[in-house]
């Protein structure tokens, strides 16, 4: 498994084809206490999404997790 961590995705100023091409699967995460996160995680989903529409002709799972459940009442 690898693991990027690319805020550069969502900002550009870098290909995200280079962060994306060799992914067999997607795993977006975002802190559930900070609304901007979660905003950004949509954000990579559409870039990941477009990706996908334009290279891949089978299903690639993209995954949502909302971090710090512990951390609920903070929402």
């Amino acid at each position: 498994m690898g693991l990027i961590i690319s805020h550069s995705l969502v900002q550009g100023g870098v290909d995200p084809e280079r962060y994306l091409k060799w992914a067999d699967a997607y795993l977006v995460v975002y802190s559930i206490t900070d609304p901007d996160s979660f905003e950004t995680a949509g954000r990579y989903l559409d870039a990941i999404s477009n990706h996908l529409r334009c290279v891949s002709s089978y299903e690639t799972p993209m995954i949502l997790v909302g971090n710090k459940a512990d951390l609920e009442r903070y929402r």
